[in-house]
């Protein structure tokens, strides 16, 4: 009787269950969408690939803007390992003033890296007098 629970227990530990899989948000290097140049008074909107690089199904858990100006649209559903989605960020430059600007979106997930950042830049045109 000894000698089956001590073999049962070597079996046990010879063969330990597989460790749960972890999610793992992946974005290009630059982590920027660039709008470019845009006119006063209009919105525009980009997007940026993010992959799942881990071994378990990613689920973004919210994607915040630091603006008004700006909103973000992402998919509900559970990313799996090795797919990629696209985040689509959209900026309303009406009422905001000529220049360079630079906004942070923040992408919250069940990944390992639980939370990533994405700036969307450009720069809106000075109005042309008539």
């Amino acid at each position: 009787m000894i000698l089956k629970i001590a073999l049962a227990l070597m079996a046990l530990l010879a063969d330990p269950a597989e460790p749960a899989g972890e999610a793992r948000v992946e974005l290009p290097p630059a982590r920027t969408i660039d709008l470019g140049l845009i006119d006063t008074d209009s919105i525009h909107s980009g997007s940026i690939m993010l992959r799942n690089a881990g071994t378990a199904p990613l689920s973004l858990t919210s994607v915040t803007t630091d603006c008004s100006c700006t909103a973000a649209g992402y998919p509900k559903a559970p990313i799996a390992p090795g797919d990629s989605v696209a985040i689509t960020v959209k900026f309303d430059g009406r009422d905001y003033p000529p220049g360079d600007f630079v906004k942070m979106v923040r992408i919250r997930s069940n990944a390992t890296n639980k939370l990533v950042k994405v700036f969307v830049r450009g720069r809106i045109k000075r109005p042309t007098k008539k």
